[in-house]
């Protein structure tokens, strides 16, 4: 899934749906992994130990032109260059159709972290979706299968170099 998902992207497919010369370009590792993630259909039980996040769905996020796409993937790579500095914020707009599904996947390559430290991860990157007043924070989510959607509240994920904040139903 992964070597045809790079195929869509070094083939000029994205964001359009067809093969153009002028969207030819080489996908950062972490944003294949995060758009494998946010296009998973979810089986009973997910997210969870056993799982995952589902079963890997291409067609979730990939279309081609002619297809009815109830989604619409954007991606914001970030790189060594344009990346983030410790304190800093990217923070990104986005309009949803009201009951589209929303979700946004941050992932990231993280160093392996010392031998003798109680934290796996030396870079600690954090997703918040604000929706209105309410905020976001990945990964902190209720529910199994299809009925796992993000709730307020909680506290940010110190853990796993994956985050997503998923809403069924938003408000457009």
């Amino acid at each position: 899934a992964a070597a045809l998902m790079r195929q869509y992207f070094t083939e000029g497919y994205y964001p359009s749906g067809t093969k153009t010369v002028t969207d030819v370009r080489k996908p950062l590792g972490m944003e294949l992994k995060a758009t494998l993630m946010n296009g998973t259909s979810f089986i009973p039980l997910t997210p969870g130990f056993v799982t995952g996040w589902g079963r890997v769905w291409l067609d979730n996020n990939l279309f081609f032109t002619g297809e009815a796409s109830s989604r619409d993937l954007r991606n914001f790579a970030l790189t060594k260059e344009n990346g983030v500095a410790t304190g800093e914020t990217h923070t990104y707009q986005v309009q949803v159709g009201a009951g589209q599904e929303f979700r946004a996947t941050l992932a990231w390559f993280d160093p392996p972290a010392g031998l003798a430290t109680g934290v796996s991860l030396v870079n600690n990157l954090n997703l918040e979706v604000q929706e209105g007043a309410n905020t976001y924070l990945g990964n902190v989510i209720t529910g199994t299968g299809a009925a796992a959607v993000s709730t307020v509240g909680g506290t940010a994920d110190v853990l796993n170099n994956v985050e997503q904040v998923r809403f069924t139903a938003p408000v457009a």
